[in-house]
């Protein structure tokens, strides 16, 4: 049974497996979209030297959806860079070049979603053969994916 959606924009769907049924339920986002998420940390293969520091140009700037506000993606490449010495991508995401309004994860090792100025660092096992992966990280629900290219 597909889910149909009326139009574009946030729900909660729920589903009645006994009754093989669902309800929706419009959502309106509370808050301010963020201007800008950035990834800070290290382990971005296309990214040498950065290795925490917090300011431009050592940040990777997400791009924010033209439609929803509180969406951001960014493909990026996680691997060990030329001369680094250390074999995990360690990272958070935040809001400006400082380190205040940031996000950890829930799963340092395995995150599937995001805790605002809380939770923990990720921890990714990485090799010095690169793979590309697709974030998308949604500010209003917290949920953050790593799709493999």
């Amino acid at each position: 049974m597909p889910i149909t959606l009326s139009k574009t924009g946030y729900y909660k769907i729920t589903i009645n497996t006994l009754l093989l049924n669902y309800t929706l339920e419009n959502y309106t986002p509370v808050g301010v979209a963020p201007n800008q998420v950035a990834f800070v940390g290290r382990g971005f293969y296309d990214y040498p030297n950065m290795n925490w520091q917090n300011a431009l140009p050592d940040i990777i700037l997400m791009d924010k959806d033209s439609v929803n506000a509180f969406l951001f993606t960014k493909k990026i490449k996680l691997g060990i860079p030329v001369g680094a010495n250390y074999n995990t991508a360690q990272f958070i995401l935040t809001t400006n070049n400082g380190w205040t309004d940031f996000w950890r994860f829930n799963d340092g090792s395995a995150p599937e979603y995001a805790v605002f100025n809380g939770g923990v660092n990720t921890e990714l096992p990485i090799t010095a053969n690169a793979s590309t992966y697709l974030f998308v990280f949604d500010a209003q629900t917290n949920l953050v994916q790593a799709i493999k290219q």
